[in-house]
């Protein structure tokens, strides 16, 4: 079975969205796909965790690890006041 990895799809995709009006789902779905505009960011989206540098991350005992101050947090829609101040979104369990 053959498959595409997301580098070849958006190959392939490339030329046939370039016009006009298409460009911006081009590039929505390569954000879709964890690629990332040259932000100067290092961290893409949807990286695996292994591959996220905790050297010089904060520890809250034996597993849990501050993301990286740079990491982007997922955007999130329908949160309420209550919602942000309770819910977790900058530590991990590595």
């Amino acid at each position: 079975q053959d498959v595409l990895t997301a580098n070849e799809l958006t190959t392939v995709l490339e030329d046939m969205m370039c016009g006009p009006g298409v460009k911006e789902v081009y590039e929505e779905f390569k954000a879709f796909l964890g690629f990332r505009l040259d932000t100067g960011n290092k961290y893409k989206s949807n990286i695996p965790m292994s591959e996220i540098d905790f050297s010089s991350s904060q520890t809250s005992g034996v597993s849990y690890r501050s993301l990286p101050k740079d990491y982007p947090l997922p955007q999130c829609s329908g949160r309420t006041e209550l919602c942000d101040s309770v819910l977790n979104d900058e530590w991990v369990s590595v």
